[in-house]
């Protein structure tokens, strides 16, 4: 079909036969799709319906109800009724009336530049066939099963959506599928951000094909949920939950609600299941679900479910197969400051004496560099441990204090905090965490 140019969006249509001989009627045409036989069609003296038929658009020329089948047969289609009378019919040519209008494109695969309308549907003409072939055979397009979800479809458009349901896709046989109740479905490679700062109480979900193998939880009390397919088998995960405040209450223990909770179906090897209900961790794991409420690293392996008599695969499930933990035990960096004067400490068990800082003030906003040189460092030889294997978190009371990263000059290690206060009052800790092994 010929492509069309809009003239305009809203319009009145003021009636004028070709001889110039004045009109009876001034309405809104509206569009009113194919002709169909069994529709019945209204026109008043304020709006006319127009249709399409055998690539002409007609429009009422009678205020009156038609229903072309209960019309004689030799006059039940607008070409018909036109052919036989003349400019008296009750449909006539679109194109006998001299006026401004929009020509609205009604017809099942209608095609306005790329994209074609069908029923509920919106797609593009551009798609692949049933072999994954580039094809424009869009006419071969099932409105039944758009993505050939239930059969061999030749024509899966590259872009599709449901203007009834609101679901779509998009991409070759639907890459990225977007569900009415607001599931994302997403078939390749995931360009996925490795950390989330999700704040407290989020979800996440796992999902088959989603190419995701880690996620770095930096809220409290958050869930992941681990879904897979029987064709991901060995497909592994790695959860890193990094809390920016784990512990929060006048002991180590109020801190275990704080939890992060992965759920599906999963379980733990034999050994790293006693890692995971120790209680210096404070995990724990039961059926479908395994908490972990320390700062920690783990990796779950999608491995199949046997049965126990037959031997056969009867399911699949996740499998946690790697936990590291953070030793919380590494070192404290001790605080007491009361308007603006203070000190700052450090203690492990390899090493503790008073740091070295110093502090500047810019409005209301203090900011103390301590030097950490010799604790932490950019590589293993200077120091303690390198600043990459250390996560820190804060537990202060007083003026709220920011924790900011590590920064290197000229061979020094400086540690940068803020407190929101000119001449802030605070105490408390920040704890130095190293994975197990580290050291």
């Amino acid at each position: 079909m010929a492509k069309k140019q809009i003239v305009a969006s809203t319009f009145n249509v003021t009636a004028a036969p070709e001889d110039g001989a004045k009109g009876s009627r001034g309405q809104l045409p509206y569009p009113a799709g194919e002709y169909n036989l069994h529709t019945d069609y209204i026109c008043t003296d304020m709006v006319a319906p127009y249709v399409l038929y055998n690539g002409i658009y007609y429009v009422m020329n009678q205020i009156t109800t038609w229903i072309g089948h209960g019309v004689p047969s030799n006059i039940n289609n607008p070409q018909k009724d036109y052919a036989v009378n003349g400019t008296k019919a009750t449909w006539i040519p679109f194109e006998s009336y001299k006026a401004l209008y929009v020509e609205i494109l009604m017809a099942q695969f209608a095609n306005f530049a790329s994209a074609i309308f069908y029923d509920d549907f919106m797609f593009s003409q551009h798609g692949v066939d049933a072999n994954g072939n580039p094809t424009l055979d869009y006419k071969n397009f099932n409105p039944n099963d758009p993505l050939s979800e239930f059969g061999s479809i030749d024509f899966v458009p590259n872009y599709c959506v449901n203007l009834k349901t609101g679901r779509q896709f998009l991409g070759k046989r639907g890459s990225i599928i977007f569900e009415p109740k607001g599931d994302i479905k997403i078939r390749g490679t995931v360009i996925y951000p490795t950390e989330i700062k999700s704040g407290n109480s989020q979800s996440y979900r796992i999902l088959p094909g989603d190419n995701i193998n880690r996620l770095i939880i930096t809220g409290n009390k958050c869930n992941v949920e681990l879904v897979g397919s029987s064709d991901e088998s060995g497909r592994e995960v790695t959860i890193d939950y990094l809390p920016y405040s784990l512990y929060q209450g006048d002991s180590l223990e109020d801190g275990t609600q704080n939890r992060l909770v992965v759920k599906g179906r999963t379980s733990a090897l034999a050994g790293v299941d006693n890692f995971v209900s120790s209680p210096i961790y404070n995990g724990v794991s039961f059926n479908n679900y395994i908490s972990l409420a320390t700062k920690t690293s783990a990796k779950f392996r999608l491995v199949p479910l046997y049965d126990s008599d037959s031997g056969t695969v009867i399911n699949y499930r996740w499998l946690l197969v790697d936990m590291t933990p953070y030793d919380p035990v590494f070192g404290f960096i001790f605080c007491q400051f009361y308007s603006g004067i203070g000190a700052f400490m450090f203690r492990s068990k390899y090493y503790q004496d008073e740091l070295t800082f110093t502090s500047s003030v810019s409005g209301s906003v203090t900011t103390y560099k301590i030097d950490m040189t010799g604790i932490i460092g950019s590589n293993e030889t200077d120091c303690l441990i390198t600043h990459s294997s250390v996560h820190l978190d804060g537990r202060t009371s007083g003026n709220p204090i920011s924790i900011g990263s590590f920064s290197f000059e000229s061979g020094k290690t400086y540690l940068t905090i803020t407190s929101s206060n000119a001449n802030p009052t605070f105490n408390g800790m920040i704890l130095l965490y190293t994975k197990l092994g580290n050291l």
